[in-house]
């Protein structure tokens, strides 16, 4: 076996109780990484290292730096699943509770330092909302982490996140620092899990087969196939002044520079009526506001 530039995918798994909206999408679209990420390491003669720590109530890690050859699925044959030393099943996945979030972040670093396995790591955070349940780490924490992993050990940090902007989330809020490619949207159903994940999938299996090639030289392109619409708090982006404008933010997958549109109607004075339309942009710091008024 090719142990040369072996890379380690690790997992934060979101399995709150709000990810039941995904059915059984989430684990089959995981089954099916995990396994085409075991082809093509078979097919380049190498192997791959599988760190996966789910977030739900509390975070939990389901494997710790296992070889992907030793690794098996519930509906395996016994033949395979004989020989693994890890298991994975639907229940490790059912959604439950709350999102333990920077505690399985900081648990997932935390774990890969203790065992000195920092070097090509690709760690991915899949997430359907927000950290709301952590005892243990705060964002401090994992902002501090991230940055160092990614600035001293080359990690990359793929950020996926549906129900929010996750360029936002991934930078603003968790410090995490993705590149272009390593970070997108994807629709609340399971539909969207499949699409993200199939990308995602192509991603890790081109980077596990890449056995000449460290993470730190991975160039990832993992998008949703479709524009995803956000909800986004409109004060949250650009200290929006009119708090009564509800934004709609849609997303190219390829592109950073989404489009949010808001619209409003108010009533200033008992015989006038006042139309907004504001639509900025991330890269502009203007806003082109239109008003027409009638009486």
């Amino acid at each position: 076996m090719n142990a040369e530039n072996m890379k380690t995918l690790a997992f934060v798994m979101d399995n709150s109780g709000s990810m039941v909206s995904f059915g059984d999408e989430t684990f089959q679209s995981f089954e099916s990484l995990v396994k085409d990420a075991q082809k093509a390491a078979k097919e380049s003669g190498t192997d791959f290292k599988l760190t996966l720590v789910t977030c739900g109530n509390a975070a939990r890690f389901i494997c710790k730096s296992t070889l992907g050859s030793e690794i098996a699925f519930g509906n395996d044959d016994d033949e395979v699943k004989k020989v693994a030393k890890v298991i994975l099943n639907k229940d490790d996945f059912r959604p439950a509770g709350m999102t333990s979030l920077h505690d399985a972040i900081c648990m997932l670093i935390n774990h890969q330092k203790e065992i000195g396995d920092v070097e090509n790591v690709i760690m991915t955070v899949i997430s359907d909302g927000f950290e709301n349940n952590s005892k243990e780490y705060n964002i401090n924490n994992v902002r501090d982490l991230s940055s160092e992993m990614q600035e001293k050990n080359k990690w990359k940090i793929v950020y996926l996140g549906a129900n929010q902007d996750s360029y936002n989330t991934a930078q603003d809020t968790f410090g995490l620092k993705p590149l272009v490619g390593c970070c997108s949207n994807f629709a609340p159903t399971a539909a969207g899990m499949n699409d993200i994940m199939s990308s995602l999938t192509a991603n890790l299996s081109r980077a596990v087969s890449a056995t000449n090639e460290r993470v730190e030289n991975f160039l990832p392109s993992i998008s949703s196939s479709v524009p995803v619409e956000i909800q986004q708090e409109s004060n949250h982006l650009f200290g929006n002044p009119f708090p009564f404008l509800q934004p709609m933010m849609t997303v190219s997958p390829q592109s950073f520079e989404p489009t949010i549109t808001m619209k409003a109607s108010l009533t200033l004075e008992p015989s006038i009526s006042h139309d907004f339309e504001i639509i900025p942009t991330l890269s502009e710091s203007r806003r082109s506001l239109k008003r027409s008024v009638s009486s």
